[in-house]
């Protein structure tokens, strides 16, 4: 018996596969009983992206998920967006991320989605993945599993705001709005100073200070180790027009399967602070050394102009010594970051 290649294994699965989920679409529909997130802003940006893939803006419709899936890492339907947002793209990478993260959330997913994670492990080159994967989903194709329709999600219903908290206040016993004043000290602590926000990264509303700490970077979409290759020559690098840095990913301590090759905005302050020091020039000395590791937090997981900005700017690029390794791996071990 002649053994099968990868791309007629593909090309049959694929086609008695889908020809299944087709004609299975009404038994199961992404959007019914999708409630709410609970959370206003979360809607807005899920809604945001529904628009957006609707208008074939995907870009805009990727952005808006991954920023969705940054603050509600739990919610299978925006993984579901993303999917189908990728597929569309052929973003193969981003498609195997999200469907693993389908299968993480929930591995009952898994048997039924086979054939597409198949799909995605062949378009992207990994054929010795892809031919059992696809193998194991034409054996299941007869079996009778839930089909499930990887389609964009259609708007949710957005959350009514929330009533306002009152307290007397003063000797009439007057009611006066609490305000929400948690923020998180420059240690990482959150302070008592009131109500826990719902913004998961618990930021400081009115002083960008308290953002500098691992806790609060910690909450980026992406955190890789990486090793500093060069600087992009460029005869106009200024202050405020950075240089775009070559780094080599070695290791993904959280966030999607990024390219090793990665660009990154070079910014040369905080953001708590952003005046040019006086008779500020560029020079070799700005830029690290050759060879040297960082640990390299990245915001959000979709590169601006071919490159990716850092969390809070320099704050994002942090030298990867032993210290700051332990901080961060006791930060995602003891969290939901991963």
């Amino acid at each position: 018996m002649h053994a099968t290649s990868p791309a007629k294994l593909y090309l049959i699965s694929t086609f008695f596969f889908n020809s299944i989920i087709c004609f299975s679409l009404p038994a199961y529909a992404v959007g019914d009983n999708t409630g709410s997130t609970g959370s206003i802003l979360i809607t807005r940006h899920a809604n945001a992206a529904a628009k957006a893939f609707a208008a074939h803006d995907y870009n805009k419709a990727k952005e808006e998920y991954r920023i969705a899936i940054g603050m509600s890492p739990e919610t299978l339907e925006f993984y579901y967006g993303l999917y189908d947002v990728c597929v569309h793209t052929s973003e193969w990478d981003q498609v195997v991320f999200a469907l693993e993260k389908i299968f993480e959330i929930d591995p009952s997913k898994k048997p039924p989605l086979l054939a597409q994670y198949g799909e995605a492990l062949y378009h992207l080159g990994h054929y010795d993945d892809a031919v059992p994967v696809l193998k194991q989903a034409l054996k299941d194709a007869d079996l009778p599993t839930q089909k499930i329709s990887l389609v964009v999600p259609p708007p949710i219903p957005e959350a009514p705001p929330e009533e306002e908290t009152t307290t007397p206040s003063g000797p009439s016993g007057a009611a006066s709005s609490t305000p929400d004043t948690s923020v998180v000290g420059p240690s990482g602590n959150l302070a008592s100073t009131g109500p826990v926000p719902e913004h998961k990264t618990f930021l400081a509303k009115d002083s960008t200070q308290f953002k500098l700490s691992f806790l609060n970077a910690s909450h980026s979409e992406c955190i890789v180790i990486a090793e500093y290759i060069d600087y992009q020559r460029n005869p106009d690098i200024q202050f405020f027009h950075p240089p775009i840095a070559n780094y080599h990913i070695t290791k993904i301590l959280k966030g999607p399967p990024l390219n090793k090759e990665l660009p990154i905005r070079y910014e040369f302050y905080d953001r708590t602070n952003n005046v040019a020091p006086p008779g500020w020039k560029f020079g070799k000395d700005k830029m690290p050394e050759k060879g040297s590791e960082w640990i390299i937090f990245i915001r959000n997981a979709i590169p601006r102009d071919g490159a990716f900005d850092t969390y809070e700017g320099s704050y994002g690029r942090q030298p990867a010594n032993e210290d700051n390794l332990n901080q961060i791996y006791a930060l995602l071990e003891n969290s939901a970051n991963r």
